[in-house]
C-alpha cells in the first residue's frame, strides 16, 4: 500500500499545479505588448495608395503647364499664374489629408482584449499609422514633383526676348 501512496501523492500534486497552471499560461499569452502588435500590423496597410496619392499631388500641377504650353493659341498668362498656384497648394493636399485622417484599427486584433489593451493598441495603431502615411505621401510628393520638373523644363522656352511683348 506505501508504494500506491507514493505514486498517488506526486501524481495528485502534479495535476493540481497542472491544472492551476492554466489561467497563468492564459494570461501571460494575452499580456502581448499593444504597442508592438500596433506596429506589427501598421505593415498591412496600403502603401502604394499613399504614394499614388502623394505623387498624383506632386504633379499634378505640372499638367496644365504642359497642355497650355502645346497650345499655340493661348495668350491669357493667367493660366499659367493659376497653374503656377496650384503647383504651391496640390502637393499639400494628400499629405494634410493623411495627416487629419484618423485610420481604423483592425477589429480581429481587438476581439476579446482587455480595455486597457485596446486603448492603447488603438492609440499607438494610429500613431503608427499616420506618421507611416505622411512619409509615404511626401515620399510621393518629391518623386511626383521631380518628374513633373523634369517634363516641364524641357518645354521653357531658351529665349524670352520674343515673349517681351
Amino acid at each position: 500500500m506505501k508504494i500506491k501512496n507514493l505514486i498517488k501523492i506526486p501524481s495528485i500534486f502534479l495535476m493540481a499545479v497542472l491544472i492551476l497552471s492554466i489561467p497563468l499560461v492564459a494570461a501571460s499569452v494575452e499580456a502581448k505588448d499593444p504597442k508592438s502588435e500596433a506596429k506589427k500590423d501598421v505593415k498591412n496597410i496600403k502603401e502604394l495608395k499613399w504614394f499614388a496619392a502623394g505623387f498624383l499631388g506632386g504633379v499634378l500641377p505640372f499638367i496644365p503647364i504642359c497642355i497650355l504650353n502645346a497650345a499655340d493659341n493661348v495668350q491669357n498668362d493667367d493660366l499659367y499664374y493659376i497653374s503656377c498656384l496650384f503647383l504651391g497648394v496640390s502637393p499639400l493636399l494628400p499629405t494634410t489629408y493623411a495627416i487629419f485622417h484618423s485610420p481604423v484599427p483592425p477589429a480581429e486584433q481587438l476581439l476579446g482584449k482587455p480595455p486597457d489593451y485596446v486603448s492603447a493598441y488603438t492609440d499607438a495603431y494610429k500613431s503608427y499609422v499616420k506618421s507611416h502615411r505622411v512619409a509615404l505621401s511626401i515620399a510621393g510628393c518629391m518623386a511626383g514633383g521631380f518628374v513633373g520638373a523634369a517634363t516641364v523644363i524641357p518645354l521653357i522656352p531658351e529665349n524670352y526676348d520674343n515673349y517681351a511683348d
